[in-house]
């Protein structure tokens, strides 16, 4: 359970936020069910294509500087 706590926290942390965050309980439904999977049109759509073209470089050079060690 030890290795495990951090995930259980960050999963009622998420849940928290979405709860205070929608303005009505429907909304909060919608919104965990999207989270995971349910209910909505799959993982990449045309908007998430042109938002990666968009962006390419950002994501390239955001995976290239992680690469680096920092001491």
């Amino acid at each position: 359970m030890g290795k495990f706590k951090n995930l259980y926290t960050m999963f009622f942390v998420m849940m928290g936020w979405v709860l205070f965050r929608s303005d009505s309980l429907n909304a909060t439904l919608v919104y965990i069910r999207s989270m995971f999977g349910f209910g909505c049109k799959g993982f990449i759509d045309a908007y998430v294509i042109q938002y990666f073209k968009q962006y390419i470089l950002y994501f390239i050079m955001g995976g290239t500087m992680s690469r680096f060690k920092t001491t």
